[in-house]
C-alpha cells in the first residue's frame, strides 16, 4: 500500500499527471493490494481488484472508490467471501459490481500461464477499461 501511496504522491508533483483522476487495478496479491488502498486513500476513484482476498468486512465501509471485482469461478477460497463482501459494499452504499466467469481459475488473465482463459481475460479487461473511463476519466 506504501508504495502505491507513495507512487500517487510522485504523480501529484508531475505536470503532466492528473493526480486527482486515480484508480487503481491489481492482479492475485495485487488484487488484495488494490482493495486494501481502496480502504485508506478517499481519494482514489476506483478500483479493479482481480482475484485478490478483500480486507476484513469492517474496513469496506471507508472505501470511496467505486469497485469492480473480478473472480474466476472456480476459485473457492476467495469466492467464499463475495456475498459477505457484497452485502457490505451494499448496505454502505458503495458503487459495487462484481463479475464471475464461469468456469475461470485464479490468475485467468495471465496469458503466459497454464490457466489463461481468452474468453474471460477479454471481456473482464474490457469491462476493466470502461470502469476506468465511467470513474476515472469521466
Amino acid at each position: 500500500m506504501k508504495d502505491f501511496l507513495s507512487g500517487w504522491d510522485y504523480l501529484k508533483g508531475q505536470s503532466f499527471a492528473q493526480a486527482e483522476r486515480v484508480g487503481m487495478v491489481g492482479f492475485c496479491f495485487g488484487g488484495g493490494v488494490t482493495w486494501r488502498v481502496a480502504t485508506k486513500m478517499p481519494e482514489l476513484r476506483a478500483a479493479v481488484p482481480y482475484y485478490g482476498p478483500p480486507p476484513p468486512v469492517g474496513e469496506l465501509a471507508t472505501i470511496q472508490a467505486a469497485v469492480l471485482a473480478i473472480y474466476g469461478g472456480n476459485v473457492t477460497r476467495i469466492n467464499s467471501t463475495i456475498p459477505a463482501v457484497e452485502e457490505a459494499m451494499k448496505n454502505n452504499n458503495k458503487i459495487y459490481e462484481q463479475v464471475v466467469y464461469e468456469g475461470a481459475d485464479h490468475a485467468f488473465n495471465n496469458d503466459t500461464g497454464l490457466r489463461y482463459n481468452a474468453k474471460a481475460a477479454s471481456d473482464a479487461w474490457s469491462r476493466t477499461l470502461a470502469w476506468f473511463g465511467k470513474y476515472v476519466s469521466g
